[in-house]
């Protein structure tokens, strides 16, 4: 119970008499809550893959600290995919999310879908039940 009255007195001291949270303690919060940002990235295309097939990506031997990997059935969507993981395990500021965007123009021009590339480039060797479960990867390498 004691813990609880120190909760509540701590609380009670933050919001004041008037019942509002004074600047101090907005801008103390808000340090607390400071964004991260990305120092350096780099964007791994891996193609079109079968999920049983797909090797990962990983960190080692680079000087990137992180790795996520998106898939989609569009580039551009692998690499959506990618940035929302970003988004989900770091505080990370949307300039650096719009940055790796921009200099991904050429995933960006691509609206190839996976089914599309495959009819076009197998022909007549495509099965489309199998070919519907090919995904483009699209990996982000990344250090804070």
């Amino acid at each position: 119970m004691g813990s609880m009255k120190r909760f509540v007195e701590s609380v009670s001291i933050e919001m004041g008499l008037n019942g509002f949270i004074s600047p101090e303690v907005l801008v103390e919060s808000q340090r607390r809550l400071d964004l991260q940002t990305i120092k350096d990235f780099q964007v791994v295309r891996h193609g079109i893959e079968y999920p049983d097939y797909f090797q990962g990506c990983g960190v080692c031997f680079t000087p990137f600290d992180y790795v996520v990997t998106g898939i989609g059935d569009l580039e551009i969507e692998a690499l959506q995919d990618a940035i929302e993981q970003m988004a989900i395990n770091h505080r990370i500021d949307d300039k650096d999310f719009e940055r790796i965007e921009k200099e991904c123009t050429e995933i960006s021009e691509n609206q190839y879908s996976t089914l599309d590339y495959l009819a076009d480039n197998l022909a007549d060797n495509v099965d489309i039940e199998t070919a519907d479960s090919c995904w483009y990867y699209v990996s982000i390498r990344y250090s804070l």
